[in-house]
């Protein structure tokens, strides 16, 4: 989780940093939106049935940057946990 909050990942936002590709030409490569870590986490159909075995539906339905900040400052360790393990299944 620590990588995956500090931006020390693979996702299509961070690869274009590295490599200079311009922000709007990030895309997820299945979604063809930004490939950001608000995306892969609510948004990104490949990750559908992950989203939905760890996640609350409160989270995914109707996603807001309020509710990705609600979860990832999370306190509740059995939150935190199932968030770990919903970025794990993304980022692999």
């Amino acid at each position: 989780m620590i990588r995956f909050r500090t931006r020390n990942h693979r996702l299509p936002i961070e690869i274009g940093n590295w490599e200079r590709i311009p922000i709007n030409e990030r895309l997820c490569l299945t979604c063809n939106k930004l490939g950001d870590e608000f995306q892969y986490l609510f948004e990104c159909t490949i990750y559908d049935i992950e989203r939905k075995q760890y996640l609350k539906r409160y989270y995914y339905n109707n996603p807001s940057t309020f509710k990705l900040q609600k979860l990832m400052s999370s306190e509740k360790d059995f939150i935190k946990c199932k968030l770990c393990k919903t970025i794990l299944s993304n980022i692999r």
